[in-house]
């Protein structure tokens, strides 16, 4: 059986960031708030934020769950998953992407990367 739904996914994330957008207005300090997208499949507790560490040797740039308690002032937030709900175009431009995937993958070392494309 298929289910359709009224819209698309993109659509509803869309419609949702601006209504959070709506009522965020609605306080002085709103503006200052921010949400974190998580892609599916990694988990990650209230009390965490994604970093970017970079692995010279590798040559890449490494996304970690790190607890807020343990960030320390060098450590980079991962930018890309950290959203304005208040930002317009990033919503309408996010509301005509083509496709994503994130895939999870076992590193030489035995950890866990995730590798991106849109």
């Amino acid at each position: 059986m298929t289910v359709l739904a009224s819209e698309p996914l993109v659509e509803q994330q869309a419609n949702l960031m601006r209504h959070l957008a709506e009522v965020l207005k609605q306080y002085e300090i709103g503006g200052s708030f921010r949400l974190m997208f998580v892609p599916s499949g990694l988990e990650i507790s209230d009390d965490e934020v994604l970093v970017q560490d970079v692995n010279a040797e590798e040559r890449v740039v490494e996304i970690r769950p790190r607890k807020l308690t343990d960030l320390s002032l060098g450590e980079v937030l991962h930018a890309t998953q950290v959203i304005d709900p208040s930002d317009e175009p990033l919503i309408v431009h996010a509301g005509n992407s083509s496709g994503w995937d994130c895939k999870s993958y076992t590193r030489p070392n035995g950890s866990t990367g995730h590798l991106y494309a849109t």
